[in-house]
């Protein structure tokens, strides 16, 4: 329950610094979504970031990782320490 809570101040922490800032959250999903262009199609239908056992990993992509990892990046700013707070 608690921890629920805590995730949910963070969001909305995150959210708020975001609406404040230049660029709108959509602009920035879109720019980290673009950093992965070119990135090899990850074919295992359960994701090498799982079978690996980690958060991050930005080797291969498929849709699913895309969108997460656009967002974690977008609510972060571009920093891979933040991003694994916000995927947690």
């Amino acid at each position: 329950m608690v921890k629920r809570i805590l995730g949910n101040i963070v969001f909305i922490f995150f959210f708020e610094v975001l609406c404040f800032s230049s660029q709108s959250l959509g602009d920035k999903i879109v720019f980290f979504a673009k950093k992965f262009l070119g990135l090899p199609y990850d074919p295992d239908p359960l994701g090498s970031y799982v079978r690996k056992k980690v958060l991050i990993y930005d080797e291969k992509v498929d849709c699913m990782y895309l969108t997460f990892r656009s967002v974690e990046l977008a609510f972060s700013d571009g920093d891979d320490s933040k991003s694994l707070f916000v995927a947690v």
